[in-house]
């Protein structure tokens, strides 16, 4: 199920217009820091040095949080 459909009206991102469609990871979800990565290096590649060192920051809080709370696949 799709974070928009699963949180649909309880999710607000101040400075994100409403109705504008977003992508939601939890730190639960077991292949959330492979998709993260993935990112990460496309930030590099696009020379976004500062938001790849971002993204990776939080790639290391999800495994932090995964080791600690175990993971799953998404629901």
């Amino acid at each position: 199920m799709s974070a928009e459909a699963k949180y649909a009206g309880r999710l607000h991102v101040e400075g994100i217009p409403e109705g504008e469609p977003l992508f939601l990871f939890r730190a639960q979800d077991k292949l959330a820091t492979e998709a993260l990565a993935r990112y990460r290096d496309a930030c590099i590649a696009a020379g976004l040095t500062e938001m790849a060192n971002s993204v990776d920051t939080h790639i290391h809080r999800f495994v932090d949080w995964q080791v600690a709370n175990g993971s799953k696949l998404p629901d």
